[in-house]
């Protein structure tokens, strides 16, 4: 009896923490304006019997280091400048716009974190609701998950 009052409490926090996340990846935030210092291209590997490999972007600002995609590195040259969207809650960078080119994009691990993961925890937390006994495991899964999504946006 006391395991499940307590983790109905644990979905509760759970809960109000994926709402904070969401909110603060959905409301407008602080506009910042800054200019390219370096673009970075690394070459990622990865030790195993396939040898694959990819490159992760990243242009580096004055204040900021940011992720990128390719398609915006490769549009992005060393002077130019961006118009950086902030978070206000967590201060995470929502969203990276090419100023010359108006091309814009939102980094895709902060669409998992600030979207993805809270209506996926929310949407389970509010079945769990319905049918207490059926998405336990589930629930407890997305518990963690968001629980480490929490850490990882605070951390970073």
């Amino acid at each position: 009896m006391m395991v499940d009052h307590m983790f109905k409490w644990a979905k509760i926090i759970s809960a109000v923490i994926c709402l904070l996340i969401l909110v603060d990846f959905t409301l407008p935030g602080k506009e910042y304006t800054e200019g390219v210092l370096e673009k970075e291209r690394k070459m990622q590997r990865y030790y195993n019997a396939a040898q694959n490999v990819h490159y992760s972007h990243h242009l580096i600002t004055k204040n900021f280091i940011l992720f990128s995609s390719e398609d915006l590195a490769n549009i992005v040259n060393k002077g130019d400048m961006l118009l950086l969207k902030e978070s206000r809650l967590f201060k995470e960078i929502n969203r990276v716009t090419h100023i010359p080119s108006a091309t814009s994009e939102i980094y895709s691990l902060r669409y998992v974190s600030g979207l993805v993961i809270p209506l996926l925890a929310i949407l389970v937390f509010m079945t769990s609701l319905i049918f207490p006994t059926r998405y336990v495991m589930l629930s407890f899964v997305l518990i963690v998950l968001s629980t480490g999504n929490l850490i990882y946006i605070l951390v970073s």
